[in-house]
């Protein structure tokens, strides 16, 4: 089974990864018309393309199938195998 510590850092840094994309996501559609300084730009745009790759790692791993591997082996582990039969 996962341990609740794990479990919450791995829940803080997705939240904090979402809030990150938020921001820059706000940050780029509020400086529509603005005037940006060109280097400014090209590093939020590309602080935009790392950030929705990891979000779309984050919501796969959360809802996708490693989420439920994860699950699957945690209770493969915490089962007992079958005994063998006794011959008679």
């Amino acid at each position: 089974m996962i341990r609740p510590a794990t479990l919450s850092i791995r829940a803080t840094l997705s939240i904090l990864v979402l809030a990150g994309f938020g921001a820059i996501v706000y940050t780029l559609l509020r400086s529509i018309g603005a005037d940006i300084p060109p280097g400014m730009r090209e590093i939020l745009m590309y602080l935009f393309g790392v950030i929705s790759t990891q979000l779309t790692t984050i919501i796969g791993y959360w809802f996708g199938s490693s989420q439920g591997s994860t699950e699957k082996s945690h209770a493969i582990t915490g089962s007992t195998p079958p005994t063998p039969d006794k011959p008679e």
